[in-house]
């Protein structure tokens, strides 16, 4: 079998906590590793190093690499995106049957400012507007061409969050774009990098990319067509509005008492999400034209950018032919039949328990190494050459750091008849769940008991998804600046 490395360059408010959980689906079915949401720097370079070693006689491994945020740490983003296009013609020179492909999505440029103000930036303002202004159009103009600097560098998402509006790094991020030479030479950058993609798609048209990537590497629309319950559970806008949602999810009410003390910006989730959706947006821009002009004027190359993506997609699309319509309704049919549980493989403890020892990170984690499970054997859900698989194996949860209590695990290959009655039990329950019974205990929506959920039927969202003050406190520490404005 060939081997493969998919990375997705998740930009941030581009669906790709959304697309997160396609690859944890993929990764269930049991066609790559996953390895996700960010690279440690000691990492990344073994995995490069192993990968560099390959041979004829290796286990070629097979995996989908999410590259998103706090990547530019040690080794920067287009320094390890160099490394990665290098590996191209390594393996071709040495006749080694791997396939690289590079993902991207990029979202309608106003539609993304006002995602990306509402996530991180119109809170700030409400606690402190001396601090980081006072409207939109302020903060919108102090970051100019927003997805083509998150394109270059994930420190961008950090300053664009939480940076005041005189701080430093502001400052030098507009000076990139203030004079015509300067504009010239980023954006020659910017689209160097980005013709370096192969698998463009549109956040507007997420299922059409989600297939397209599919189709480029000879997977079913099934193994794309991860459940709808986890594609919905995209993070809410805003820390103040974390709460509401885990109300919500937990099954309690969240009525229009609540929603009187909510801040405007919180979308009610137990309203309907369109209207919520566009009420939010309508109070950032109550006159869509004028904001339209505004976002024009700020991010013309970011318009570029989209406007390629976009005609790149519907050309992709166009060349797949009619079967690529029929395809694409039979993945979100699928969508909503699949559970976590339902897939040829599943994350399970290690047995006898185990959990990472101490004095791994003094040891350059050769203690976690000794203890992954044997990725050449022929029981392994996903093979692959055992230097490569245990790096990404080690650093699997919560990218290498995880907490004393949690256990290490392993990706084991489900037994047929058990998996079919599973599923044709967690279907029924589902249907009858959507009928307005309530779930039973041990349900997939349950879990284990019907309280907890299992930690392989969590979203990835909310167990793999760092917290905004834990960005903003990273973001503080590795500012070289004194806080002349940070929150």
């Amino acid at each position: 079998m060939s081997g493969l490395v998919l990375l997705e360059r998740h930009l941030e408010k581009n669906a790709g906590s959304t697309f997160r959980e396609v690859l944890a689906h993929s990764e269930r079915q049991g066609k790559c590793m996953y390895w996700g949401f960010q690279q440690r720097s000691p990492a990344w370079l073994k995995l490069i190093a192993s990968l560099r070693n390959l041979t004829a006689a290796s286990e070629l491994p097979r995996l989908c690499i999410e590259a998103h945020s706090g990547i530019d740490y040690g080794v920067t983003w287009m320094d390890r995106f160099a490394q990665l296009r290098s590996l191209r013609s390594d393996f071709a020179a040495r006749g080694l049957d791997m396939r690289m492909h590079f993902h991207l999505r990029l979202r309608s440029p106003l539609s993304h400012y006002i995602s990306y103000f509402l996530w991180t930036r119109v809170e700030r303002q409400a606690r402190n507007p001396k601090r980081f202004g006072s409207s939109f159009a302020q903060w919108a103009r102090g970051v100019p061409n927003l997805q083509s600097e998150l394109l270059l560098s994930s420190l961008a998402a950090f300053t664009a969050s939480f940076a005041a509006s005189d701080h430093r790094e502001l400052r030098e991020w507009r000076e990139r774009w203030s004079t015509p030479e300067k504009v010239a030479a980023r954006r020659d950058l910017v689209w160097r990098t980005l013709k370096q993609y192969d698998l463009l798609g549109t956040t507007d048209q997420f299922y059409e990319s989600t297939l397209l990537v599919a189709r480029t590497l000879n997977w079913s629309f099934a193994d794309v067509a991860a459940p709808e319950s986890l594609l919905k559970q995209a993070p809410l806008p805003s820390e103040s509005c974390a709460g509401v949602a885990v109300a919500s999810r937990a099954g309690g009410l969240v009525g229009k008492t609540t929603r009187r003390k909510l801040p405007w910006w919180c979308r009610d989730p137990s309203l309907d999400f369109k209207e919520e959706h566009e009420r939010v947006h309508r109070r950032v821009c109550p006159n869509r034209t004028e904001c339209e002009q505004l976002i024009r004027a700020v991010a013309p190359l970011d318009y570029e950018l989209y406007t390629y993506a976009r005609q790149q997609l519907r050309a992709a699309v166009r060349a797949a032919g009619p079967e690529f319509a029929a395809q694409l309704r039979a993945m979100r049919r699928a969508s909503t039949q699949t559970c976590v549980r339902c897939t040829p493989c599943r994350w399970q403890n290690l047995r006898p328990p185990l959990r990472p020892p101490k004095d791994s990170e003094k040891r350059d984690r050769a203690s976690v190494f000794a203890l992954a499970p044997n990725f050449e054997a022929p029981r392994a859900c996903i093979r692959g050459d055992q230097r490569t698989m245990e790096v990404v194996w080690s650093e699997h949860v919560r990218g290498g750091r995880a907490k004393p209590h949690e256990l290490l695990a392993e990706l084991v290959p489900v037994p047929v008849q058990r998996d079919a009655a599973r599923a044709v039990d967690l279907r029924a329950r589902l249907a009858r769940r959507r009928g307005g019974a309530p779930p039973t205990r041990g349900s997939a929506s349950s879990g284990r008991g019907g309280g907890r959920r299992r930690r392989d039927q969590m979203p990835l969202t909310s167990r793999g998804r760092v917290s905004q003050r834990k960005d903003e406190r990273m973001w503080r520490r590795d500012s070289s600046a004194k806080p002349e404005g940070m929150s």
